[in-house]
């Protein structure tokens, strides 16, 4: 049963079986709407979504018009950088020697909670100059750069104890980054919809 405001109230009724040969009343699924007209949000720090309802629609049950608008998350706390599933840039220091990667990957894909591993090296090319006698004689000195984002699920795992792992192997982590939400952008749709 629906209050009378739901999304859902005008869908028809259908008769479901479910694995046990039981019939069940359910509803049909909503099909999202089409979005036109549509204008962007840039998340903020602390953004909720019951906070943009009220902010665009002047009633905050009506989030969802949000979440319809953004089908390519899969649960409405993505939208808005809270899910449980966090991404981390950690930047790395390599002392000597060649980079450890398959070691570090392997290490990480086997660790529980790791959903994905992305390896980043580059170099970096800075022009400096040299002075040789009265004449500047240009050049390009070189620096790698590298880092490893993790997405993992933070129910478990800490970003502390991927930081010790990440040490067990030839590299030291100097810093690291939550690869949030904040700053991208988020559809909102105008309020005729739904």
């Amino acid at each position: 049963m629906f209050s009378k405001t739901s999304r859902y109230k005008k869908l028809a009724e259908v008769v479901t079986i479910d694995p046990r040969g039981r019939r069940l009343r359910s509803t049909s699924l909503r099909q999202l709407p089409e979005t036109s007209g549509t204008f962007e949000h840039i998340l903020q720090d602390g953004d909720r979504l019951d906070h943009l309802g009220y902010k665009y629609y002047k009633e905050p049950r009506r989030w969802w018009r949000v979440c319809d608008a953004n089908p390519e998350f899969l649960s409405p706390l993505a939208l808005v950088g809270s899910d449980v599933t966090v991404e981390i840039r950690f930047s790395l220091f390599l002392p000597a020697g060649d980079a450890p990667w398959s070691q570090l990957e392997e290490l990480l894909q086997e660790t529980v909670g790791v959903e994905s591993v992305q390896i980043s090296e580059d170099v970096i090319l800075t022009e400096e100059s040299h002075v040789w006698g009265e004449e500047s004689i240009p050049y390009f000195s070189e620096e790698t750069k590298r880092a490893v984002i993790i997405s993992f699920n933070s129910l478990n795992l800490t970003k502390e104890e991927l930081s010790d792992l990440i040490e067990t192997t030839s590299f030291q982590v100097t810093g690291s980054e939550t690869m949030g939400r904040v700053g991208k952008k988020i559809i909102i749709p105008p309020k005729s919809i739904g």
